[in-house]
């Protein structure tokens, strides 16, 4: 009886220290509907310091100060004002209930992407590009522990638009040689 109890000890030990068990993943896609004609998947190192995050304060209001974050947003339409669609930041990721429901998971697709672009917590540097592709936009959201990945493509056509990640510390992206570098 003593030899099952240390042998089991000793399971549950290396199970613990990580020697079996992998760290839990969780991973949602979202349809989401475009409004406006264009779209920006944009990351910053704290969004205070980019012009339009910050001249929009209440659209982006929930998104954490001082941290490396990623959002893919319009200008909307007609004057509506701008359209957050989702937002990665500190660990966590929201996307909008109002422009993007939940779909079965699908497998993001390949494609040509430009080189990363980093950025630290709190740099006043960031990176948004703007993708003229209309259509409804899929966002695949992957988060294992403190790490979210975005993936983001054109739904219709499965066109990638970009890749981002966002981890404690900083981010970086790589958006859609198709999308054009707009200023900040």
């Amino acid at each position: 009886m003593r030899r099952v109890f240390v042998a089991s000890v000793c399971v549950t030990a290396l199970v613990v220290a990580g020697g079996g068990v992998s760290a839990p993943t969780t991973v949602a896609t979202y349809s989401c509907d475009q409004i406006g004609s264009h779209f920006s998947a944009h990351l910053a190192g704290d969004k205070h310091s980019n012009f339009w995050l910050d001249i929009h304060r209440d659209v982006f209001a929930a998104i954490p100060r001082e941290t490396a974050m990623f959002a893919v947003w319009s200008f909307g339409r007609d004057g509506s004002g701008p359209v957050l669609y989702g937002w990665a930041a500190d660990g966590r990721s929201k996307l909008s209930p109002r422009r993007c429901k939940a779909r079965s998971a699908s497998t993001p697709p390949a494609g040509a992407l430009g080189p990363r672009f980093r950025v630290k917590d709190g740099w006043a540097l960031g990176g948004r590009y703007e993708c003229p592709q209309r259509g409804s936009i899929a966002i695949r959201v992957e988060t294992v522990r403190k790490t979210v990945r975005l993936t983001v493509w054109m739904q219709r056509t499965r066109e990638l638009i970009a890749v981002a990640e966002i981890a404690p510390g900083g981010g970086w992206i790589r958006p859609s040689k198709r999308c054009s570098e707009r200023p900040r």
